[in-house]
């Protein structure tokens, strides 16, 4: 199922949420179809040596100067692998552009800085379920905050986590704090401090995700509770 949400149909970039190889280039392809986008016009952008680097945003922006007749296609793919500079470069060229479609292709939509989000139309290919530990963190902590116990340790949302959907949700919950960081100010860098801790733990030492989760969820009700 796909669902769509941030942004107007009109956006010329667009973020493709999606773990599923086949699903992504069904959608691609009827992209170009619907947009008659030339084969010489799509470019494909991967991540070189595990990373897209600045270099490589670099180059689309020596692209994007060149005017054209038609427009212009480009996707990144794994762009959860785009270096915090690269998708900085990046935003300079999406907020310049206006003749050409730009396809940030991610399975962790939190991966992406949020000034590219808030820029862009965001498309998710899988099911709602498929999706719902990577968007739910912020609503998951706003009620955290208010209840009593650890009755949210049995939450359906974060039981039996995998690796993969225990990092997302890591981001996602440290993408709020962010957000929020000024109305967050007495509690979130010491919950943001903490979640970059344990996602080392989980990428580097293999930490178990689902005593990741917990570990974490039970810090930041304890910090709001202590009121620190």
């Amino acid at each position: 199922m796909l669902k769509c949400k941030s942004g107007s149909l009109a956006m010329m970039s667009h973020i493709v949420v999606s773990s599923d190889k086949k699903l992504r280039e069904q959608f691609l392809s009827s992209f170009i179809t619907k947009n008659s986008i030339l084969p010489s016009h799509t470019f494909r952008i991967s991540p070189l040596k595990n990373e897209i680097s600045i270099d490589q945003a670099r180059q689309v922006k020596r692209e994007v100067i060149v005017s054209v007749k038609s427009p212009r296609l480009f996707i990144f793919y794994d762009f959860s692998k785009a270096s915090l500079e690269a998708q900085n470069a990046l935003l300079k060229t999406l907020e310049e552009s206006v003749q050409n479609y730009f396809i940030l292709i991610t399975s962790n939509l939190y991966k992406v800085i949020p000034t590219i989000r808030s820029r862009s139309q965001i498309i998710h290919l899988e099911n709602a379920s498929d999706t719902k530990v990577g968007e739910g963190a912020s609503v998951f902590i706003e009620n955290l905050i208010k209840t009593n116990n650890f009755s949210f340790l049995g939450e359906k949302m974060i039981c039996q986590v995998d690796k993969e959907k225990a990092l997302q949700f890591i981001d996602e919950l440290t993408n709020y704090f962010y957000i929020n960081l000024e109305k967050e100010r007495r509690h979130g860098p010491a919950i943001i401090k903490t979640a970059l801790v344990i996602k080392e733990g989980l990428e580097v030492n293999n930490l178990n995700p689902q005593l990741a989760i917990d570990r974490l969820l039970i810090f930041a009700r304890n910090a709001y509770k202590m009121k620190l």
